[in-house]
Order: C-alpha cells, then structure tokens, then sequence
C-alpha cells in the first residue's frame, strides 16, 4: 500500500513522542526511517517503527541528551545515557564534521546507545559535505564462529561514503552476515519465507522460516571471513567504546526491551584535502568509478546508486507492506494516536 512520506513522517514521530520521546528525537528518528524507506535500506524501515515504540514504553531506550567523557584533539567519546541511537549517530557525524574543519579528521565514539538504523544514511550526508567517512556499530549476537553453535556476535554493519565528482556519492553500506536481522523481521511481518542459506533455527538447522530465523542464527557473510570481519567491527565499537561485547549485547527484538541494548558507535570522517588534496582525489575517484562501470558495458553499477535511483521513484510516497500497515493501526490505537491513512 502506498503513503505519503510526510504523512509516515509525522505519523511516526507521534508514536515515538506518545512513547516517551522527546519531539525533537522523534523527529530525528522519524526521518531516519523514511529515509531508509526511501533509499531501500534492508530492514532499517518502518518495519522498526514497533520496536522502538516498545523499548521506549519499556524504558529500555530513553530520550535525551549524550555526555561528553573524552575529548582530545580531534577525537571525542561520549555515553550515550541509552538514548536513541539514531540520535547518537546524528550528533556523532555532525561533531566528526566539525572536528574536520580544525584538523582534517574526526573521530567520534558513542557508548552505551541502542540500536541506530541504516548506517550508510548518516555516511551519505558526511559524502555530501565533501568528506570520506566510515561508520561502524555492534549490536546482539546472531552471528555463531565457525564450528560454534552459540551467537557471539551481532550483524555488526559497516559503512563507507565517499564524494564523487559530478555525481551521487559511493556508499558502501553492509552487515557482515548475509543479511541484516532487520530484513527477516520484515519477512517475518509480511508472512513470506526467507531464501535458503540466511539463517538457521534454534536447533542449528538451515532455516526458510523468518520466525524461527529470529530465534535462531544467521550466517555470516562469507563463512570464517565474515565472521572476522564482524570481530574486527566488534573491537572497534564494544570494546574500544563500550559498555557490551559480543553476547552481553541486549537484543532488540528479546522480552527484556526495560534493558538499555549497550551498543557502540563509530565514527571516522576525513577531509581528502588534508591527505593529498582535493583535486588529486577527485581524479582518482572519477577514474575508479569510471574503471568500475566501464567494465560491463552498462551491466556494472556503483554501491549507493541503486538506492538514488530508488528514492527519484519515490519522491512523494512509500510502499508499506499490508501486514507492517495493520501492526502500525493497532499501534496507534493503543497509543491513542491518530492512524496513518494509506493514499
């Protein structure tokens, strides 16, 4: 079904304000979401809308402002107080920015935040201003090691946003499990199967099944690979930031949504006029990209353009599945709110 973006915009910032959030968070999350529906982002949509509405209910997540704890040229840490992460993040680029200015590099941690959506939405403004940057955060243990049968580790997302020059800006946005969790919850609203070789179930099996995908494992995005790939993420954020490592994660989707998830956030923008100026950086970039699309006679594309190409198509609406749409009704009439009318 098709809604206007301003109408799920407003309509999702009322839920998170009737919550507990305050407007000026709900906003910020609210727009977080209909970006990540706009640009397609995997399972950082709507779809999270409930989610965040429970643990704020809960008192799992709270509204608020952060705390500086570390400052030192151009590097900055804060506790995040179990706020909202998409704010964390928000805040966390807008100051990597600004310590760009100074030094020509920014690097902002956030401990003791929740769960903060699509990373590469926050890295395509840094690429818009100009800046290179890479975003890391960990989140609860879905990923089992190799020859384990225990979660250790989360989805543990990566990205990175570069400028390029007359064009819309690379991003590289990825989990490093096959597939976000978000996207099995998705399927999981909607009612359909997931395709083989995403999950397995509690019992260790390979699963189609998105609920019981939610209660058992993913894989990692290629095998042993992934895996160290989502430890070397894990050590930049929970350990290096903190509060939790690997299992000690709260998990989003669990019954304990009055625990505070303890996730950590990082973020790395950097200025290219200050590591070998800007206009050798403009050429190097315009001669990668052109490498890449050059190589399959048009078949070839750019990471993030897809997801341009996806937002021109939905500049005014949005398509929400029937079954996330009837979950939201239910939502705001609990909540008193008024409900989203689909166009």
């Amino acid at each position: 079904m098709k809604v206007a973006q301003d109408a799920a915009g407003r309509f999702a910032s009322r839920l998170l304000q009737s919550a507990g959030a305050e407007p000026d968070d709900a906003d910020v999350v609210a727009r977080a979401l209909v970006d990540a529906e706009r640009l397609g982002q995997g399972g950082h949509r709507l779809a999270r809308l409930p989610g965040y509405v429970g643990r704020l209910q809960a008192g799992g997540t709270v509204s608020g402002g952060w705390q500086l704890v570390h400052a030192a040229g151009s590097v900055e840490a804060y506790d995040g107080r179990a706020g909202l992460g998409h704010v964390h993040l928000q805040r966390a680029v807008q100051r990597a920015a600004h310590l760009c200015e100074g030094d020509g590099l920014g690097l902002v941690g956030v401990a003791n935040s929740n769960h903060g959506g699509a990373l590469g939405v926050h890295a395509r403004g840094l690429a818009d201003a100009g800046l290179v940057s890479v975003l890391m955060t960990n989140g609860p243990a879905v990923i089992a090691p190799p020859g384990g049968r225990e979660a250790v580790l989360g989805t543990n997302p990566i990205a990175l946003a570069a400028p390029v020059p007359d064009g819309p800006p690379l991003v590289c946005d990825l989990a490093t499990s096959q597939v976000s969790r978000g996207q099995i919850m998705r399927a999981a609203q909607e009612g359909r199967p997931i395709p083989p070789g995403w999950a397995l179930d509690s019992e260790g099996t390979p699963t189609e099944d998105a609920p019981a995908a939610l209660s058992g494992t993913l894989m990692p995005l290629g095998g042993p690979k992934g895996f160290a790939l989502a430890l070397a993420v894990e050590v930049l954020t929970g350990v290096l930031l903190g509060p939790a490592v690997g299992p000690e994660v709260a998990d989003f989707f669990g019954e304990s949504l009055d625990r505070p998830q303890g996730i950590a956030h990082l973020v790395l923008a950097i200025d290219p006029s200050a590591v070998g100026g800007r206009a050798g950086f403009d050429a190097r970039m315009a001669r990668l990209c052109a490498a890449v699309l050059d190589s399959g006679d048009g078949a070839t594309r750019l990471p993030g353009s897809l997801a341009i190409a996806r937002a021109a198509q939905h500049e005014a609406t949005l398509d929400v599945g029937s079954g996330l749409l009837d979950q939201l009704e239910r939502l705001a009439d609990e909540l008193a709110v008024e409900r989203i009318v689909p166009l």
